[in-house]
């Protein structure tokens, strides 16, 4: 059931939606996009749409930044580049069946990387103690 359900932020385009998510966040968002990536299939304009939501919201409640830059990428004809980076604090890290340890293990961010592996994507983590956080994620259609 959940794989039919899409935001309906998408109607307008993976990249509009990712820009009005900016527009809203409660820190400055800075959107890049190169190429098309809204060409992608709904699943994966779906899956980069979450993931753009929860690391910017990541970085908000938890990070400590001051603004976050959004890069969206067509890689290659099947593969969506993301990469959200933040001025934060760091830290961020997966932590595999974090949601048994508790609310300040970062489970979102296992999560998150369960739901990127199940797109044949990647997830990497670079945020070491004082920061910044970087984050790439790969999604292949």
């Amino acid at each position: 059931i959940a794989r039919g359900i899409r935001p309906a932020a998408l109607d307008a385009g993976l990249t509009t939606a990712v820009q009005t998510l900016a527009a809203r966040s409660a820190l400055p968002v800075a959107v890049e996009v190169f190429g098309d990536v809204d060409g992608f299939n709904p699943t994966v304009r779906a899956a980069a749409y979450y993931a753009v939501t929860e690391l910017v919201n990541n970085a908000t409640k938890h990070g400590g930044a001051s603004h976050v830059t959004v890069t969206l990428r067509r890689a290659a004809e099947r593969t969506l580049l993301i990469e959200v980076a933040d001025d934060g604090v760091g830290g961020a890290r997966v932590v595999p069946g974090g949601e048994r340890l508790g609310a300040d293990s970062h489970t979102g961010l296992a999560a998150l990387a369960d739901r990127v592996a199940a797109l044949d994507g990647t997830m990497l983590v670079d945020s070491p103690t004082g920061g910044p956080t970087n984050i790439i994620l790969t999604l292949n259609q």
